[in-house]
């Protein structure tokens, strides 16, 4: 797995630290130091979940912080993973291991908006592969009922 790298420069996250600004980003965290804000509620959420998987959900469950600087840590982290290079299985396994709506529908279009950046570089098998299982997703769902808003991206891929 790709590693993402902070979008504030670690200089700054030091001046922040020491000014008392204990705003932390996603890769601020010490593992030797137990759950950070970032992971702190997941834990309880799925041990099933690689770190990485873990990070995209709670940067869509921050989307919708009333805190405008945990919105904006969400969105950046959103915005750097949609630019990196074939991300399909990846968001492929956050639709199966994800029951939440909200982060089903930020894996749908992070898929559709590399697809779109990327078709040329994609041989038409693996674009076949990819159509079928994403309109299989819906079929072989078993953790609920499906929102219409995810239905509606699957069906814009």
């Amino acid at each position: 797995f790709i590693v993402l790298e902070a979008v504030i420069p670690s200089s700054q996250r030091a001046t922040n630290a020491m000014n008392g600004h204990g705003n932390q980003t996603m890769a601020d965290h010490d593992p030797q130091s137990g759950p950070s804000l970032f992971q702190a509620d997941l834990a309880a959420q799925s041990t099933d979940m690689s770190p990485e998987h873990q990070q995209f959900v709670r940067a869509c469950n921050l989307l919708n912080d009333s805190n405008t600087d945990n919105r904006k840590m969400g969105e950046q982290y959103l915005m750097k993973f949609k630019s990196r290079s074939n991300p399909y299985e990846f968001c492929l396994q956050i639709l199966s291991m994800s029951a939440e709506s909200h982060v089903q529908f930020h894996a749908l279009r992070t898929i559709c908006d590399a697809f779109l950046n990327e078709w040329h570089n994609l041989s038409l098998d693996y674009v076949e592969r990819l159509r079928e299982q994403l309109l299989l997703f819906p079929v072989n769902y078993k953790k609920g009922k499906l929102s219409g808003y995810v239905l509606n991206q699957i069906a814009k891929c």
